[in-house]
């Protein structure tokens, strides 16, 4: 993602660590006979077991971590707290605080080779997906089916703007935006 940094010694062949700071994601595919890989973060780590996954450091103090296959272990340095995260889980983890959450992810999103698969999404997991990849309050004012279901594509650099028109030329809908973000709303 733009303004991420991700570090990493000459020889990864040693010592599979990286440095993450911002946000990214990851297809990480399971070495036989290797030692793990490890992404080291603000206040934390994830250990990484041949799997699919992204990460997004917000602007406050949050880091969240969305699985969408395979297993990692996300664990707090502060104070050494290690979870076990399984696909449709989604944590959220405070690197000032050293406090976690976790919760099921967006059902019906997934990741595929650089891009997050809709498939049969209903719309207000769409809208929750989009406020957590692009940190940004998205609304549905009233009246509006949020079950509606959703299919398509969302590529990984692709602008909000651009989703939500989409999203709202499909519906007949509007959307406006606000101070904290944006209210999708019946025209």
């Amino acid at each position: 993602d733009e303004g991420a940094s991700l570090s990493y010694s000459e020889s990864m062949s040693e010592s599979r660590v990286v440095r993450l700071d911002g946000n990214a994601v990851f297809d990480v595919v399971k070495m036989p006979d290797s030692e793990e890989f490890t992404i080291l973060l603000k206040g934390s780590r994830i250990v990484v077991h041949g799997t699919s996954f992204s990460i997004n450091e917000t602007a406050g103090e949050n880091i969240n971590v969305v699985l969408y296959s395979g297993a990692i272990d996300f664990i707090s340095e502060g104070n050494g707290q290690k979870v076990s995260m399984k696909p449709g889980n989604s944590l959220s983890f405070n690197y000032q605080k050293s406090t976690l959450n976790i919760a099921p992810s967006f059902d019906g999103i997934s990741w595929q080779d650089g891009k997050f698969i809709i498939n049969n999404a209903s719309l207000s997991s769409l809208i929750g997906f989009l406020s957590w990849k692009y940190d940004r309050a998205i609304n549905l004012s009233g009246g509006i089916n949020g079950n509606q279901s959703f299919n398509g594509v969302v590529h990984f650099d692709e602008e909000l703007t651009e989703i939500l028109e989409s999203i709202c030329f499909m519906l007949d809908l509007d959307y406006k935006i606000t101070e904290n973000g944006y209210d999708i709303v019946k025209p």
